[in-house]
């Protein structure tokens, strides 16, 4: 049943995915601010409310925590203690305020960053 369910879903997963794609190019070469590839601005964008889309790698990890006090993010090369996987922490707070989430290979993120997002504003 799942095979079959994708099989319908998938184009138009992919057509999504290639459209936030697109947008995400053309809104960073226009320069509006709109975007970004800092994952430290991502995170706190993400808790905020403020991401539309985000596209994460598959199979990574980038460890840390974010303050959301002072809006510091911490990130370190291991896991520390009390550490959070930030790339799922974007992840999971756009999801819970409404954005797309993409997960893409490593070398589809736009700007071969460790994360991409488009702002609502």
């Amino acid at each position: 049943m799942h095979d079959l369910a994708w099989q319908i879903v998938e184009p138009v997963f992919q057509q999504s995915q290639k459209e936030a794609m697109e947008r995400y190019q053309e809104l960073a070469g226009a320069d509006t601010g709109k975007v970004s590839n800092d994952i430290k601005e991502i995170i706190s964008a993400a808790y905020f409310q403020r991401v539309d889309s985000l596209f994460v790698p598959v199979g990574q990890q980038l460890w840390g925590d974010f303050d959301p006090d002072t809006m510091a993010v911490d990130l370190h090369s291991e896991q520390e203690p009390d550490d959070e996987d930030m790339l799922d922490f974007a992840a999971i707070h756009t999801s819970l305020n409404g954005g797309a989430v993409y997960a893409v290979e490593p070398e589809l993120v736009p700007d071969q960053a460790s994360a991409a997002a488009i702002f609502r504003y």
